[in-house]
Order: C-alpha cells, then sequence, then structure tokens
C-alpha cells in the first residue's frame, strides 16, 4: 500500500484484525483481535522516528483499515513488531496538510479554523465515551416519537421497506454484535438455542442485519470508489466503515470489525443518515429531513427540557403575526431562555475538508437562521404579542441545540464567519450559546437545581468560558466542584433498560 511517494507500507488486513488483544488496557481500545502477519517499512527514515510506543486512537485504526481494505490484501504471512505497528497506525498522522503561512493574517485565522474542524470531525467523535445514550436516543425518536405521527412520514413503515428490521430489531442485533467483537472474529449467525431469545435474535433477522452492513473487499471498494476525494485530504475521506463496519475477509472468509465503535453508531446515529440518504433527491424537498426536524427532533429536545426542576412553563412554537416564535421558550421565574432546534451543523464537505466558503454557507443556513429565531422570538415577547404578554419583562437568553455533533462553535474563529451575516441583519450583538442535542442530555441532570437560564448566563458572562463548548464547560465546573453530577439521564436510562430488560429475562 503506497501512501507517499517515498515510503511504502505493506501489512495485511486480516494481520490488522488479529489486533494483540493484550494492548486493549494498555491504550483503552475495544480492539478486535491479534497481528500474525507482516508489515515492511522501506524508509529507515521513519523508523528511526519510533523511540517509544505511541498512543493509538481509534480514528487512526479506523482510517488505517479502510487503507488497507482497499490497497492491501490477506495471503501475506510473518509477523508484526509493536514499534512497527504503533509506527503504521500513527502514520495517520503525517498526511501533508496546508499550514498557515502567518496565523495572525485574516487568511491565516481562516486557516487555523479550517484545520480545527477538519481535525475535530475527524478525531473528536471517536473520543466520546457516553455511546450508551446514543442506543435510547434512536429508540426515543425513531420508535417512539415517529410512532406519534404517521400521516406525514411513516418512519417505522419506511425503515421496514429499505431494511427489512423494525429499528428496534436493528439496534438489538447490532448490539448484540458489538457485544462479542472483543472476542475477535464474529462467529456465523445461528438460530439461538435458547427459546426465549428467539423472540429477539431470530436468525432470519440476524442474517438481514449482517446483509446491511456488511461488506467484502470488492464491495468496500466500490463504495470508497464513489466518495469524494481530495488530494492531502486521505484522512478526511468519508470512511465506509461508517456504512459497512463488519467487514469479510479474504482468506478466512470470517467477519471481522475493524472499529467496533463505528458499529455502535451505524445502529443509532447511522438511522438518520440512512433514511435521509433514502429520500436525498438533488434539488427535490427531503421528505424525511424536513419531517424529522419539526415532528422528532424538536419533540425530542422538548422532551428532555420537560426534566428541568422548577419549570414554571414551556412553551412550543407559537404563531406570531405570518411568523413564528423559536423552537421552545423555557419559563424558570423571571428569566426566559429561548431555544431553536437545528438538525445539522455542518454538511459532510464542510466537516471533512473545511473550505471557508462551504462552512460560512452551513453557518448562514442554520445557525444565523437559529438567532434570527431567537431574536424574533425576544421582539414578540418585548412587544406583549398576543399570547406572549405575560412573558413582558423577563430577561431572555438564546440556546441553539443541534442534533449533529458540534464542536467548538461557540469559538470566535467560528463567530468571524458567522458576524457579517448578523451584522446585516443587525443581530451581531445578539448573545448566543451553540450545543449538541448529547451535551444538553448531559447538562440537563447536571443543572437542575440551578436551573438552564442562571447556568448560560454563568457562561456567557466569563469571556473566556463564554467560547468553550457546552461539555467542556460542564467538567471544568464539575472539576472545580461548582456543580456536581446527579446520575444519568433519567429519560435515557429508563429508555435503555426498557430495552434490554426483557433480554435480560429471557437469558435468566
Amino acid at each position: 500500500m503506497r501512501l507517499e511517494a517515498d515510503s511504502d507500507l505493506y501489512i495485511s488486513f486480516e494481520s490488522y484484525v488479529r489486533w494483540v488483544r493484550s494492548h486493549e488496557a494498555e491504550q483503552g481500545l475495544i480492539a478486535t483481535s491479534r497481528v500474525c502477519h507482516a508489515i515492511e517499512l522501506k524508509d529507515e527514515r521513519l523508523k528511526e522516528t519510533v523511540l517509544s510506543k505511541h498512543d493509538v486512537g481509534l480514528w487512526q485504526l479506523a482510517h488505517f483499515a479502510k487503507m488497507l481494505i482497499e490497497a492491501s490484501n490477506d495471503f501475506q504471512s510473518g509477523r508484526v513488531n509493536d514499534q512497527e505497528l504503533y509506527l503504521a497506525c500513527n502514520y495517520y498522522n503525517n498526511i501533508r496538510e496546508p499550514n498557515p503561512d502567518n496565523p495572525l493574517t485574516p487568511e491565516g485565522r481562516r486557516e487555523v479554523l479550517n484545520n480545527l474542524i477538519r481535525i475535530s470531525y475527524t478525531q473528536f467523535p471517536y473520543q466520546m465515551i457516553n455511546h450508551r445514550a446514543d442506543i435510547p436516543r434512536a429508540l426515543i425518536l425513531f420508535e417512539e416519537l415517529a410512532a406519534k405521527v404517521t400521516s406525514e412520514f411513516n418512519v417505522d413503515s419506511a425503515f421496514r421497506e429499505l431494511t427489512g428490521l423494525s429499528v428496534r430489531e436493528f439496534i438489538i442485533n447490532g448490539f448484540a454484535i458489538w457485544a462479542i467483537v472483543g472476542a475477535g472474529e464474529i462467529s456465523p449467525a445461528s438460530e439461538p438455542k435458547d427459546a426465549r431469545l428467539k423472540e429477539f435474535l431470530p436468525l432470519e433477522k440476524q442474517q438481514r442485519f449482517r446483509a446491511l452492513v456488511t461488506a467484502d473487499y470488492a464491495t468496500f471498494r466500490e463504495c470508497q470508489s464513489k466518495q469524494f476525494r481530495k488530494d492531502g485530504f486521505e484522512k478526511q475521506q468519508f470512511n465506509c466503515l461508517q456504512t459497512y463496519p463488519l467487514i469479510r475477509t479474504q482468506k478466512s472468509r470470517k467477519l471481522v470489525c475493524p472499529v467496533p465503535l463505528l458499529l455502535v453508531r451505524r445502529i443509532t446515529r447511522g438511522i438518520y443518515y440512512y433514511l435521509q440518504d433514502a429520500y436525498s433527491s438533488d434539488g427535490v424537498r427531503n421528505d424525511f429531513t424536513t419531517f424529522f426536524g419539526k415532528n422528532l427532533f424538536e419533540p425530542y429536545v422538548g422532551k428532555q427540557l420537560e426534566t428541568l426542576a422548577g419549570i414554571t412553563e414551556l412553551i412550543p412554537e407559537q404563531n406570531i403575526g405570518s411568523e413564528k416564535t423559536c423552537d421552545w421558550i423555557l419559563i424558570e421565574g423571571d428569566a426566559i431562555t429561548l431555544i431553536e432546534c437545528k438538525s445539522l451543523g455542518l454538511t459532510f464537505h464542510a466537516k471533512a475538508f473545511a473550505e471557508t466558503g462551504d462552512v460560512a454557507e452551513d453557518l448562514r443556513k442554520r445557525i444565523i437562521k437559529a438567532v434570527q429565531a431567537c431574536e424574533r422570538t425576544r421582539l414578540a415577547i418585548a412587544k406583549g404579542s398576543p399570547g406572549l404578554e405575560r412573558l413582558k419583562g423577563k430577561s431572555t437568553r438564546n440556546l441553539v441545540v443541534l442534533y449533529d455533533d458540534i464542536f467548538l462553535f461557540n469559538a470566535p474563529l467560528y463567530r468571524e464567519l458567522v458576524d457579517p451575516g448578523l451584522k446585516e441583519l443587525g443581530l451581531d450583538q445578539v448573545p448566543f450559546q451553540v450545543c449538541a442535542i448529547r451535551e444538553l442530555e448531559i447538562l440537563i441532570p447536571i443543572i437542575e437545581a440551578r436551573g438552564l437560564a442562571h447556568t448560560l448566563d454563568e457562561k456567557v458572562a466569563d469571556k473566556e468560558r463564554a467560547t468553550w463548548d457546552i461539555e467542556v464547560y460542564l467538567n471544568r465546573l464539575i472539576s472545580e466542584g461548582v456543580l456536581k453530577t446527579h446520575g444519568p439521564n433519567q429519560i435515557l436510562n429508563d429508555k435503555f433498560e426498557e430495552l434490554f430488560a426483557g433480554i435480560a429475562q429471557a437469558t435468566i
């Protein structure tokens, strides 16, 4: 496999998926296997840079696995040593990227931001540790809330038509495989010996699930060949392990899971992208994404907000003349938080390649529109618009909540891209904070006693901390003893327990 013109790196993919499991505890990885084949590093300069074992992140392993599936095969022999293996994984960091000539110039600052965007979306999702939340969130969104609104778009029917499985069956089958991938190769699908488990994992459903998320080398390579490529940005290219987290090897024909985390994301967050792609058409409104934002995501945010202690009232979107308020108005005594929900933050192209124009356009479509909705609501409250008269005189603050992962959006470099658009609308002095739904889920049980408005006010008042991600801010307050954790998010915890209660009973 050629990575650059002056150095060659060879290793079989089957070697990769046989990673030595003894490294799991040391590296904190969920490795799938043991390495037992060969790696050849012809560039001696690279070998000399390895003075000790380097940390290996899952984002590196995912990229490394992708390149091996594309360019290698399983018919080599030999044995790899630890030093070479670590170097191979960390070679990921050496792919060339443009560097700003002067970070103090506007162009240099843009390039700093662009590099931060690429790094954050390439690396940060692999470092999130609370993936347990992804499963109950997916069930609440795509099963529980979707069942309440079937006239506009029937999620269950659409998903069954695409996959032959219900959302719950899709998640359970994926979780069952994820639970065993640490043992190495994945056993063939089989009818459960315990009759009680047949209800949850019948053979036909197992086979159908595996067919959806498994690729052999030819299928994987075809998937990658269709992805947009840009020289110098190989590690930011879409990784088809997100679509096919299970791989059928060439030599043994067994199934392996190169990066188990991607299997979890495939059966949870992947449901959204599965349906989004299925109903996408150039220049045509996407029925699913339109339905998702208004009928699933907004109610989900409201469901989370309802759990806050001390809430006087939670008001959904209201008509104000020919326009509407923001999605939620949260009232805590004399304090009001205006909340606008958006499904997406940045498109994949903007995340991966971070071209300034693409990033700015995405921010205009989502963040600027969200701030507009909040400010429109504030003005309507100040004027005492019908239905909002009783709110006049209360203080307001603004929060934008995204379904998508979002990083660094409160930082000045991002705000510099947003400010011109806000200034044109006279909104450049409007304070607001942005958070992902996973951050809101973490936030709510921690701040029940102090309230959302008070927490946001303190954050915005601190010039430095106002620029932090919500999760980073919470972690700092906890480490300083200002806040204490109060257990898990109860909504997510209850849904998780409900899902697996039946399985646990069947196995007793």
